[in-house]
């Protein structure tokens, strides 16, 4: 996917055994920093993760339907990311 490749080239890494939990998004990328948790949710220094999704919702999955909207099969939108463009 073209979008993990991008993310990937900035230094981005996917997090392993996340293949039991059913979700519409590629598993969760991060950047290998060396940082452990420590049960923190709100610890600072936890690095920044990407998700890249390839459905909005999975109605079957998540037992709750999303009523739809005017646009709703737009392209994504970027938006500045840490100040830079995004995509890069």
């Amino acid at each position: 996917m073209e979008a993990a490749r991008a993310v990937a080239k900035l230094g981005f890494v996917p997090l392993e055994n996340m293949d039991r939990f059913p979700t519409d998004h590629l598993p969760a990328m991060i950047r290998k920093t060396g940082w452990e948790w420590g049960g923190d949710y709100y610890d600072p220094a936890m690095p920044l993760a990407v998700e890249i999704h390839f459905r909005f919702w999975n109605e079957s999955l998540e037992r709750l339907a999303v009523p739809t909207w005017p646009n709703s099969g737009a392209a994504a939108v970027f938006e500045p990311w840490l100040g830079s463009p995004w995509p890069p």
